[in-house]
């Protein structure tokens, strides 16, 4: 179908009878009326039960001109109710589910893990705060329990005092940081070769670097060679190369957002930006070419803004927010809807994040780690989170979120195996996916989350 504005005169009118609707509960009152004349009667009135028809803040929305609601695009998600979302104090029932499947625990027990666990990671960096530069940086570890590194002995102490487990390393977080920028550095000079990544692998007290196995190219030897000059606090790690790290943008099919290239991509979150227009946030490789992106045939608008590579987090316009109303909600690909809370931007390593996406759905796993450069065949892009959420093409741009509903960023790609380009879960390994945080993408932007 080709790519259209929409149309009030003919957009508006089409099966407006089939609209899902989203009504809420009546109110039901009840009065009972005693009449003294001979005897004392009681008599009861029937109870009077009204319905309410609630607005829409799905995507397809009302007629421009008239305001009145029309039948959402052909295969739209269903309408989600803004009066039913999730609260800031929340846990996310999916998100507690998969932590209860994977950790074999209660799901009361994968609710009170995950409702502590930003209220931990807090703790973990006034802990390190407080440690002066004698820290290697916090996590949670597989039992969520708080671990804060240590370099000597009279730090554990501080730590063991606060109510966190102390666990001595060799490298500082500066140590490590700066092994991360002579890294960056290089790459910046067009020398990664076939090196896939690099991250603060915080639980080893290392940086990690992965190789494509078998590459032998004087850029990824030269990498490389660099990478065994940092001795113990380095470790290397070989991939194969039908798994290497690609943005995810090209799969056809589900929940989605056609971008200027024709390809498919997922909404991020709706923002505002400084006068109070509606734009919309998501990968910057989406939408990377300028064009209109449309959704179900029609028209949303055009591309505003587009970092990538470096950076993954782009914009577009919501030029029709009268028919594409708004909304704070995350498609949970269950017929339900997570409402965002807020924005985060400090998730400790070991949390739980959600994502939301076009093909693969809304999925779950557990922050690695923060900071990663990840090197894309279209370029390297810094600052990434790595996590182990199912992503697969298609699912770029789309929401990530915390298990109590606050915006993280915005899915950038993932290790996938070529043949199929099916997540690696699916053929028996872990997950590695990344996400670009949501307040760098917000800030450089001058916008802000919908709220």
């Amino acid at each position: 179908m080709t790519s259209k504005t929409p149309n009030p005169q003919t957009d508006g009118t089409t099966a407006a009878a089939s609209r899902p609707r989203v009504l809420g509960r009546g109110q039901t009152k009840a009065r009972s009326i005693k009449t003294y004349l001979i005897l004392a009667l009681l008599l009861a009135l029937c109870s009077l039960v009204g319905t309410v028809e609630a607005a829409s803040t799905a995507n397809p929305a009302a007629n421009p001109a008239g305001g009145k609601p029309v039948a959402p695009p052909a295969n739209s998600a269903p309408t989600p109710d803004p009066a039913a979302g999730s609260g800031p104090a929340d846990v996310d029932p999916d998100a507690a589910a998969a932590l209860a499947n994977q950790k074999g625990i209660s799901i009361a027990q994968a609710i009170a893990r995950l409702g502590q666990q930003q209220a931990l990671g807090d703790l973990g960096a006034r802990i390190e705060k407080s440690l002066a530069g004698r820290s290697g940086g916090t996590y949670l570890d597989t039992d969520g329990n708080l671990v804060v590194t240590t370099l000597d002995k009279a730090s554990e102490a501080v730590v063991t005092r606060n109510g966190a487990r102390a666990q001595l390393v060799d490298d500082s977080s500066a140590r490590l940081d700066a092994i991360m920028a002579q890294l960056d550095r290089q790459a910046s000079e067009g020398r990664a070769g076939s090196v896939q990544g690099w991250y603060v692998d915080v639980p080893t007290n290392t940086v990690v670097v992965t190789v494509t196995e078998g590459a032998t190219d004087s850029s990824t030897v030269a990498m490389t060679k660099l990478a065994t000059t940092f001795g113990a606090s380095l470790r290397i790690e070989y991939q194969p190369a039908d798994q290497a790290p690609q943005p995810a943008e090209w799969l056809v099919g589900g929940f989605q957002i056609v971008i200027p290239t024709g390809g498919t991509c997922s909404v991020g979150f709706n923002t505002l930006d400084a006068l109070n227009r509606n734009v919309v946030l998501t990968a910057g490789h989406c939408v990377k070419t300028s064009g209109n992106v449309s959704r179900n045939g029609y028209v949303i608008g055009s591309t505003r803004t587009a970092n990538f590579p470096t950076d993954d987090f782009g914009t577009f316009w919501n030029s029709y927010p009268s028919y594409w109303q708004p909304s704070v909600s995350v498609y949970k690909y269950n017929g339900t809807y997570a409402t965002v809370a807020g924005q985060r931007d400090n998730p400790p390593v070991g949390a739980t994040v959600c994502k939301s996406g076009r093909t693969t759905g809304y999925t779950c796993g557990t922050i690695k780690a923060v900071n990663q450069t990840v090197n894309y065949p279209q370029g390297i892009v810094y600052g990434l989170v790595r996590h182990t959420a199912c992503v697969e093409g298609g699912d770029s741009g789309g929401s990530n979120i915390s298990a109590d509903y606050y915006a993280l960023g915005v899915t950038s790609g993932a290790s996938t195996t070529s043949s199929t380009g099916k997540c690696l879960s699916k053929s028996g390994g872990t997950n590695v996916s990344w996400y670009q945080p949501v307040g760098e993408a917000l800030s450089a932007n001058g916008l802000r989350l919908l709220r």
